[in-house]
């Protein structure tokens, strides 16, 4: 429709500027950041899916936004004091985490959480089957038992 009428551009332009030279790196950083942009989450916390007791789990955000941006991980809404990028949790109890990041600058903030099960028990063998001599063509059975936690 836009292209029968001479127009290839289908959208809005805010605020233009034309400029009598090219920009350097610098100069595109500053117009930028004075843009004064609040944080966005270009990639949330990933959900570990279902951990068991003891053991530990990986997050990470990344996030875009004038500078300079500030991080504040937290778990069940009470803060771990953790101010990067990155959290790495190495021992979890039972329970049903929320573990939540807040990114924010002068401009604004903006947050990512995942909730997942802590479960008491990883399935584990607790009886092996014994050894046993077996001959060829004849009939055997094995039998094992496991425990742990559902799922």
């Amino acid at each position: 429709m836009f292209a029968a009428q001479g127009l290839f551009f289908g959208g809005s332009i805010d605020e233009p500027a034309v400029f009598s030279t090219a920009l350097s790196a610098s100069d595109i950083n500053t117009i930028y950041n004075s843009a004064q942009v609040s944080p966005v989450i270009t990639r949330a916390v990933v959900n570990p899916g279902t951990v068991f007791k003891g053991s530990g789990s990986s997050f990470s955000v990344w996030a875009e936004g004038s500078p300079s941006l500030s991080y504040l991980w937290l778990s069940n809404g009470v803060s771990l004091g953790v101010t990067a990028t990155n959290l790495t949790i190495s021992s979890f109890a039972v329970g049903n985490p929320t573990i939540e990041v807040a990114v924010s600058n002068p401009y604004g903030s903006v947050t990512s959480s995942v909730s997942f099960a802590v479960v008491a028990a990883a399935p584990a063998f607790t009886q092996q089957p014994p050894p046993a001599t077996r001959y060829n063509g004849r009939p055997f059975t094995f039998s094992v038992a496991v425990g742990g936690s559902t799922p």
